[in-house]
């Protein structure tokens, strides 16, 4: 195993978080509450190298339960981890997303999964929560309910959570901002830099093996050439198109699953990507905003709902045959008030009644991808006319740090 040498930046953070690992209460003077450290830095700046050194030096002394919203940003996580001899299992260190984490699953006698309970006490010393941009005020207040110490670690640059005005990374205790010398060398990384520095994809930047940029009018043999094939979803839910508006979105959507099923269906069918759109904790599968999985078919039409079972391959979840809001498909934004509901026919008194919120999931906004990450990712560049030169900023840094081994960008 080489050698990891940090940086004085990285070294400075590391061993603040360290004194704190040690010691317990604040360690920076702006810290306001003792039990929580937020640790930000810019994709590139060695976030995961310090949290994976740290958990070295400390991981005999210190039980982690290292967790994320999604399934893939925890299954990276734990990729690096595991390369530092760092061991997860009953008896060692948790690492997995924040629904395995505080849930525990009620099974019938035929070994199926009927009910998620919340969790009375967890096994830890300290919660470290990676992708921390992407969490929510509730997700958080379930993560604090533990009275754990929590490191909090995100990317400060990036968009701030897709509900409410709550952000961990808001006002970090720590920050890194400075490269890696490596990273610099990794394209995706690269160009990350430049939209910070410019605001914008730099005038007459050059494809090259990460980054590829086409032309708009090229874009649907572009979509042909990534979806064609016969490819399982697992190997489709590692390829994300991401834009800016909901229209562009579902139009996507539809040239998509034309591609690949060969005719428009207005039902989602068997191996159908979909995404969750509003976190349901309070339902039998507590499943969370973002989560992209794929549908056994529909194997009911009950009224206003779409019934069938989901895979979420990342996240480890199976749900039962679930009620999905069959009005939610194809709809231009996730339903926010009973009025909308009520246009459909729809008389409810409480979101419950309203059924799981899904919509398919090949092509997603950029507010929705935040918190994952695609080994490729398709961005379609687009910017709203209210849009500031700031959240643009955010949005087209947020779409290109979602990319771990290939970007096209189309312009």
């Amino acid at each position: 195993m080489a050698e990891i040498i940090l940086s004085p930046d990285q070294e400075e953070a590391y061993n603040t978080i360290a004194r704190w690992f040690a010691n317990g209460g604040c360690v920076t003077p702006k810290q306001k509450n003792p039990h929580l450290l937020t640790f930000a830095g810019y994709a590139g700046c060695g976030k995961s190298t310090c949290i994976s050194l740290l958990a070295k030096e400390f991981g005999s002394a210190i039980r982690f339960a290292f967790c994320a919203l999604s399934g893939k940003a925890a299954s990276v996580l734990g990729k690096l981890l595991q390369d530092q001899g760092i061991k997860f299992g009953e008896d060692n260190h948790y690492c997995g997303t924040i629904h395995s984490l505080i849930y525990q699953p009620l099974e019938n006698d035929k070994g199926e999964v009927i009910y998620w309970i919340k969790k009375d006490l967890l096994d830890c010393d300290i919660i470290v929560i990676d992708e921390a941009s992407m969490i929510s005020q509730d997700i958080f207040n379930d993560l604090c309910s533990y009275g754990k110490d929590i490191l909090a670690v995100g990317d400060h640059g990036q968009l701030p959570p897709i509900e409410g005005n709550f952000s961990l990374m808001k006002d970090p205790d720590i920050k890194l901002e400075k490269i890696h010398r490596q990273a610099e060398d990794n394209p995706i990384i690269n160009l990350s830099m430049q939209i910070r520095e410019h605001g914008q994809i730099p005038h007459g930047y050059k494809s090259n093996d990460k980054v590829n940029i086409i032309a708009k009018p090229s874009y649907i043999n572009l979509l042909q050439n990534s979806f064609q094939g016969n490819k399982s979803p697992r190997e489709l839910l590692d390829t994300a198109v991401l834009c800016y508006k909901n229209a562009t979105r579902n139009n996507l959507n539809t040239i998509i699953r034309k591609v690949i099923f060969g005719a428009f269906s207005p039902v989602p069918l068997t191996n159908d990507l979909v995404i969750c759109l509003r976190n349901n904790k309070n339902k039998k599968i507590p499943l969370y905003n973002g989560y992209r999985g794929y549908t056994a078919g529909v194997t009911r039409e009950e009224g206003d709902f779409y019934c069938s079972r989901i895979k979420f391959p990342y996240e480890g979840i199976t749900t039962h045959e679930i009620d999905m809001c069959r009005y939610q498909f194809g709809f231009p934004k996730t339903f926010s008030s009973f009025d909308e509901l009520e246009k459909f026919g729809m008389q409810i008194v409480h979101w419950s009644e309203a059924g799981y919120l899904f919509d398919y999931g090949y092509a997603l906004t950029v507010h929705k991808s935040q918190g994952s990450q695609f080994n490729n990712v398709i961005l379609f560049n687009e910017r709203p006319a209210p849009v500031s030169a700031d959240n643009y900023r955010r949005w087209i840094y947020t779409a290109a740090t979602r990319a771990s081994d290939k970007l096209t960008i189309v312009l």
